[in-house]
């Protein structure tokens, strides 16, 4: 069978890419402009809607950065919330959440680290996203997920860090 196919390409990268693209134009670059600049992302990438994209992002960020113990230990070292650090890394890209994870947040952005303070999305928007839908809300326990679980890992760093200057 031979024809003309198109490789359809998967939306969540291209809101990323054009997210990050406009972001770079932006002479601010608070949470307020962060959001604008994703819903616009969202709504000139074809086949994905906001709710979508939050969802996969959620996903992104609660498999692979927020159960990671050095993303974790970074974060306290420099003053970050795990939380808006994992959305703002995951926004970059699976490259970038990789990077990050191999190399450290320290030597991935360097003197740039002021652009993982803000949160584009709550926490709570975030598990609407997920768990939402037109018969039932998430529940308090899943509107709360990612600030329990990084209480919970930024205490036992510290336990572990108090333990070993202790000895």
């Amino acid at each position: 069978m031979r024809g003309n196919f198109v490789r359809i390409k998967n939306p969540f990268p291209l809101v990323n890419e054009r997210y990050a693209r406009s972001l770079a134009k932006q002479v601010v670059q608070n949470e307020e402009t962060k959001r604008v600049v994703l819903k616009r992302a969202v709504q000139d990438t074809e086949g994905i809607t906001l709710k979508q994209y939050t969802s996969i992002l959620r996903d992104i960020m609660f498999t692979k950065l927020l159960p990671n113990i050095k993303f974790h230990a970074d974060c306290v070292k420099f003053g970050l919330s795990p939380f808006a650090a994992a959305q703002n890394i995951a926004m970059a890209g699976t490259k970038q959440v990789d990077d990050v994870l191999n190399r450290g947040i320290d030597v991935v952005y360097k003197d740039k680290l002021d652009a993982l303070k803000e949160t584009v999305i709550s926490e709570a928007k975030m598990a609407e996203a997920k768990f939402g839908s037109v018969t039932s809300s998430p529940s308090e326990w899943q509107c709360s997920e990612a600030a329990r679980l990084t209480e919970i890992i930024t205490r036992v760093i510290k336990e572990v860090e108090e333990k070993s200057k202790t000895e």
